[in-house]
């Protein structure tokens, strides 16, 4: 369960929160998550600053991924059945680029939270 709170309060900086800067720096500033998902089919940990569109600092790599857009399903886990979803994204973004992926169950539903940006 905490999980799903980390991730939601991740999904509603990334899409809700004031604009910040584009660096995203590591440490343990005010507001910053650090969380582990799968970008482009490798496992990273991301340091994430509050802010609509934070850039993350990439801790394995010593690079940024700048987000461009957010994807959110949820997935009854026995019918199979897609219960919500909801995509947002920046002006004229696509979902080109690279990916990072996180899901997990939780009570009988499969949550998928995706971001779609580019790493520099």
């Amino acid at each position: 369960m905490r999980r799903l709170i980390v991730i939601a309060a991740l999904a509603t900086g990334i899409v809700i929160g004031a604009t910040a800067p584009v660096g995203a720096a590591p440490g343990g500033g005010a507001g910053q998550y650090t969380v582990p998902m799968v970008c482009d089919g490798q496992t990273v940990t991301l340091t994430i600053a509050s802010g609509r569109w934070s850039a993350a600092y990439v801790v394995e790599t010593d690079s940024k991924f700048i987000p461009k857009g957010t994807y959110v399903a949820v997935t009854d886990v026995e019918t199979g059945e897609l219960l919500f979803e909801e995509f947002d994204a920046k002006p004229s973004v696509t979902r080109a680029g690279s990916t990072c992926v996180d899901a997990w169950e939780d009570e009988g539903v499969l949550i998928t939270f995706e971001v779609y940006g580019k790493l520099k």
